[in-house]
């Protein structure tokens, strides 16, 4: 009967030292979900942000196909002018001409023109400076688009796998919370046995 009662303390002491335990790791379990929660809650604001970044893309994307149909609008009265100043250009020439056969009485005029004639020269290959820089700004604006383009897939294909990562992490906390009621129902399970435990040493001392 003594070595019985040593084995039923020395039983009873085991099942303290692993009720300790249990108690540390379910405190562990409780950090641990608490840090889940904080996760969880960095993911979906990290969402939030996501999400504006998109529209922001969106906006400037939309701003940008305004851009570049100003730019062909823009394009295309160059053009125009360009013609115009063509067949100007022409009109002053055979203008010129004609000035010729009275050039004797209209010396000075034939000055005045032909520095006229010289300042529209001008302007024309400033004209035609400016269209090819126009030319230039519109394939930069182009590829600039691209690019935009680009990084809206790229900003999309990231929303998914925050969304596909939020859920994951739904999930692990679903499964830790089904693990935590396992641990309590084993605690209680665990306090039964040890009050069954104490029971049987009250009856065996007496």
């Amino acid at each position: 009967m003594v070595e019985h009662l040593q084995l039923m303390v020395e039983h009873l002491q085991l099942m303290v030292e692993h009720l300790q335990v249990m108690e540390e790791h379910l405190q562990l379990m409780e950090e641990h979900l608490q840090l889940m929660v904080e996760h969880l809650q960095v993911k979906e604001e990290h969402l939030q942000l996501t999400e504006e970044h998109l529209q922001l893309t969106e906006e400037h994307l939309q701003l940008m196909v305004e851009h570049l149909q100003l730019m062909v609008e823009h394009l295309q009265l160059m053009v125009e002018h360009l013609q115009l100043m063509v067949e100007h250009l022409q009109l002053m020439v055979e203008h010129l001409q004609l000035m010729v056969e009275h050039l004797q009485l209209m010396v000075e005029h034939l000055q005045v023109m032909e520095e006229h004639l010289q300042l529209m020269v001008e302007h024309l290959q400033l004209m035609v400076e400016h269209l090819q820089l126009m030319e230039e700004h519109l394939q930069l604006t182009v590829e600039h688009l691209q690019l935009t383009v680009e990084h809206l897939q790229l900003t999309v294909e990231h929303l998914q796998l925050t969304v596909e990562h939020l859920q994951l992490t739904e999930e692990h906390l679903q499964v830790m919370e089904e693990h935590l009621q396992l641990m309590v129902e084993h605690l209680q399970v665990m306090e039964e046995h040890l009050q069954l435990m104490v029971e049987h040493l009250q009856l065996m001392v007496e």
